[in-house]
This record gives structure tokens, C-alpha cells and sequence, in this order.
């Protein structure tokens, strides 16, 4: 909600400021002209980029039921393991996972904003059955926010369709590029997230540790204390 108030804030800055620039240089027609275009090609943009969403979710709902995320889930079990071992230990979420990673992979964010909700709360899941302090984020759940937010993307369809929309006289031609700065980033993410759980991960375990030590020689002395009527 916060950063809606942000994003209104910012656009109703640049909007005052542009309003002003177009008083004092003389150029309010031009700017009113152009303000009802682009009001009238935001609602076509809309209407285009709705019906290419309603296409491609409805394709992931058909996969979805026929059984291919499974399939897609067993193909990538492998790198799930790497990324996610605590999901894949208790089986938990995977399925889910490879669902949001097809839906960014085909380049439908809207699509997949639901699938990753859900997967979050296998993830969440897993969370408290490992008993980790509410507030604090299992490793899983770190990585799964960061590939989600920087994914490969096969067939950005969204930026295909804008693209289109716009007149462009070759849509496709960006794949390339897309490919290969997704994947970069994408490869990028995963190293953070692994190398970050090593460090971070070994630092909460010796904390934890350093805990029970302090628990368990508390408990011991509380225990002579009441042995022999004596306190320490």
C-alpha cells in the first residue's frame, strides 16, 4: 500500500510539472492533444495485452491439468534440489515452483503472480514446520522471491505483444537479447542466493548453537541448584 501512495506521489509530481512547462512554453494544445492520445492507446494497449494474458493463462491452466507441470517438475527435479533442498526434501511446493518458473519462462507475469502465491505458501509451509521465528524468511523462500523476480524468459509474449501494438515492423527480433540477458541475470540470482545461504545460513546455525549452549548450562545449574539447596 506503501509504495502505491509512492508510485501516486511521483506521478502526480511529474504531471504538475509537465502541466507547468506546457503554460509557460506555450504548448498546452500539444499537450492536451497528447494527453487524450495516450489515453486512448492505453485503452487499446489494454484490450490487446488482456486478450494475449486470457491466451496464455488459459494454456497454463490446460497444462496445468493435463499433468505437463508435473512433467515439467520431474524434468527440472535436478536444479530444484540445488535450489530449493528444503522443498524438495519434504516434497512441498515443487510443483507449484515449476509452474510460476513456465508461466515466467513464456513471459505472462500476470499469469504467473497467482501460481507464485501459492507457491510461496508451500514455502511458508515448509517455514514452519522447520520451526524457524516468524518474520524471518527461509532460505527457499529468499531464493524463490529473487529468481521470481529476475526469471528466464523463452518467450516474453507480454513484450511481444506490446511491441506489435506499437507497430513494430519485426516483434521478434529483441528474443535474442532476451535470452541471453535473462539467463545472465537469472544465473547471477542463483549464486547469490546459494552463496548468501552458505554464509548466512552457517551464521544462524552457530548462533543457534551458541543458544542452546547457554540453555543447557542455565538448565544444568538450575538443576544443582535445586540438588543440593545451594545457588551459585
Amino acid at each position: 500500500m506503501e509504495a502505491v501512495t509512492i508510485i501516486g506521489k511521483i506521478f502526480a509530481v511529474m504531471s504538475m510539472i509537465s502541466l507547468i512547462f506546457g503554460v509557460f512554453s506555450g504548448n498546452m494544445y500539444a499537450l492536451s492533444s497528447a494527453a487524450l492520445e495516450g489515453a486512448g492507446r492505453a485503452v487499446s494497449l489494454t484490450i490487446e495485452l488482456c486478450g494475449g494474458m486470457a491466451l496464455w493463462g488459459g494454456i497454463m491452466r490446460v497444462l496445468e491439468r493435463v499433468g505437463a507441470v508435473k512433467r515439467f517438475s520431474l524434468l527440472f527435479r535436478p536444479l530444484l534440489k540445488l535450489l530449493f533442498p528444503d522443498a524438495y526434501r519434504k516434497n512441498n511446493g515443487l510443483e507449484e515452483i515449476s509452474s510460476t518458473f513456465a508461466a515466467n519462462m513464456l513471459g505472462i507475469g500476470n499469469a504467473a503472480t497467482p501460481l507464485a502465491l501459492r507457491a510461496m505458501k508451500k514455502l511458508e509451509e515448509n517455514r514452519i514446520s522447520n520451526r524457524i521465528d516468524d518474520g524471518c524468511a527461509s532460505d527457499d523462500m529468499v531464493t524463490f522471491s529473487v529468481m521470481n523476480t529476475a526469471p528466464i524468459s523463452l518467450l516474453p509474449t507480454t513484450l511481444l505483444t506490446m511491441r506489435a501494438a506499437s507497430g513494430s515492423a519485426d516483434p521478434f527480433a529483441v528474443i535474442p537479447a532476451v535470452w541471453i540477458c535473462s539467463a545472465a541475470s537469472c544465473t547471477v540470482a542463483a549464486l547469490l542466493c546459494r552463496i548468501s545461504n552458505r554464509v548466512f545460513g552457517r551464521k544462524r546455525m552457530i548462533e543457534k548453537a551458541r543458544k542452546r549452549k547457554i540453555l543447557f548450562i542455565i538448565y544444568n545449574r538450575r538443576k544443582r541448584e535445586l540438588q543440593t539447596g545451594v545457588r551459585d
